[in-house]
């Protein structure tokens, strides 16, 4: 069964679930959740019906099921063991499967290790993946998706090659191969891939845990590690595009702020689990988060990147505007969206952004609404302070984003309100509608004048700003929103 009609049909009687089982009290925004994923599913040839059982459904609240995305939780497990007790499965999948090391004997190992400090051996995968792991090794149990993606579904000698440290005691712990190790222990590979029968060890003698750790960071360590720059550019070479792009990004800056706001509540088509990009305080972290999503937008990056080129990238054109940018590009490939990005990025980049700017565009009068768009992007002191000389009252040309939506995206609500507005701009372009220099007025359809109160005023703004950040919100689900007044 292809992938698409497998997703469907276990989309459909979630559907139908949602009508049949009770939203839970005291949820916010519950969503309902496949405890075992669906792609975990397919990927593991479980029968879609078995996915679809009632007792694999859960109320969560949206930003759990964001943040759980295709994770295998607890839960997950412990419901994979009950379908193979029931026979549904016949595979123990995400179950340990616990084996001793009783019958294999590493006398032969520890005696040549006494005349040397290093010796390889061939040893049984049972024994290999069974050994302790080195004291200091990262959490298996967080890193095991990616282990098995690495993995694929064809074995390589490569990994039969693992690494063990023995101790002045005798005892051995495994130095690298761990996530591999825990991996095939719980039955986490692809359901095609065999897994080795012998694992090639090295065996190195270590002095104490010390040494033993210094040798653990020389071979799986971060700071050895490809980089997240690293593998961009190697992504970009790939493409072609590695003399044309800004070196900001070939040095992987501002690129995990960028797939922030691009991957912000995306459903990759086909696929049933939301993409999220959670914000982390490690770089190593940014770096690694980002460059594992990096194939969900690497053409529109390259794309946008290119139309930037080598110069330095401007002020205005903010990570968060780039994300938009490269979002409408995953959402339409068509020739006004490109052309639309392409004046933008020429206008910023060559000619630098001026406040109040108008450039004619006679031929395409729309282009007009990003000009605005870019205007209400800047904060009051970058604008000068100055208000819209094309408008008649001072209090109509009162901007709709508060300034702290235009300094940062960090904060939820003013990276709605900010990318909200870009969507509006946007979504206008595109449909061909000029927008009117007083916002207010064209996202409301009422206008603030001297004589308006105060507090008409206010909520003729909060319901603007409401209209924008819907919008935002709403991006991934309806694709372009056609904004009338």
């Amino acid at each position: 069964m292809e992938q698409s009609t497998y997703i469907e049909k276990c989309r459909k009687v979630a559907n139908d679930m949602k009508k049949s089982i009770p939203k839970p009290i005291g949820v916010e925004n519950p969503e309902l959740d496949h405890i075992v994923p669906v792609i975990f599913g397919f990927t593991h040839n479980i029968d879609w019906e078995i996915i679809s059982l009632r007792e694999n459904f859960v109320w969560i609240s949206r930003d759990d099921n964001r943040s759980k995305s295709q994770e295998l939780t607890k839960d997950g497990r412990e419901l994979l063991k009950k379908w193979f007790d029931d026979g549904l499965i016949d595979t123990p999948i995400a179950q340990e499967t616990k084996k001793t090391t009783e019958d294999f004997s590493f006398d032969s190992i520890i005696e040549s290790l006494n005349h040397t400090s290093m010796v390889a051996y061939n040893i049984p995968t049972s024994v290999a993946i069974n050994v302790a792991p080195v004291w200091c090794q990262r959490d298996e149990t967080l890193r095991w998706p990616k282990t098995k993606n690495a993995l694929g579904r064809v074995p390589l000698d490569t990994h039969r090659m693992m690494t063990f440290f023995l101790y002045p005691d005798g005892h051995f712990e495994r130095g690298d191969g761990n996530t591999r190790s825990f991996t095939w222990r719980n039955n986490l590979q692809f359901p095609d891939y065999e897994i080795p029968e012998e694992i090639l060890g090295i065996f190195i003698k270590v002095r104490d845990a010390q040494h033993a750790e210094q040798l653990y960071h020389s071979i799986d360590s971060t700071l050895t590690a490809e980089t997240f720059s690293e593998k961009l550019s190697g992504y970009i070479r790939h493409k072609g595009y590695s003399d044309r792009l800004p070196k900001k990004w070939k040095k992987g800056e501002s690129v995990y702020d960028i797939a922030l706001i691009v991957l912000e509540n995306y459903l990759p088509p086909g696929e049933t689990e939301y993409v999220t990009l959670e914000r982390t305080s490690s770089d190593g972290e940014r770096a690694a988060k980002t460059a594992e999503k990096l194939d969900y937008f690497i053409d529109e990056l390259v794309t946008v990147g290119n139309l930037v080129g080598q110069k330095n990238i401007p002020r205005q054109l903010t990570a968060p505007l780039i994300g938009m940018l490269i979002r409408y590009l995953m959402n339409s490939k068509d020739n006004k969206t490109y052309k639309g990005i392409q004046f933008l990025t020429d206008y910023l980049t060559n000619q630098g952004y001026t406040p109040w700017a108008r450039i004619k565009t006679a031929k395409t009068p729309e282009l007009k609404n990003l000009l605005i768009m870019m205007d209400e992007l800047q904060t009051t002191d970058e604008i000068g302070g100055v208000l819209n000389p094309y408008l008649k009252y001072d209090a109509s040309s009162r901007r709709v984003l508060p300034d702290m939506a235009t300094k940062t995206s960090g904060n939820v609500q003013d990276r709605r309100m900010y990318c909200g507005w870009i969507t509006y701009c946007f979504d206008k372009y595109l449909v061909g509608e000029v927008m009117d220099e007083d916002i207010i007025f064209d996202i409301t359809g009422a206008k603030i004048t001297g004589e308006t109160k105060v507090s008409i005023a206010d909520k003729l703004k909060q319901k603007a700003q409401s209209t924008i950040m819907s919008k935002y919100d709403n991006f991934w689900k309806h694709g372009l929103q056609t904004t009338t007044k």
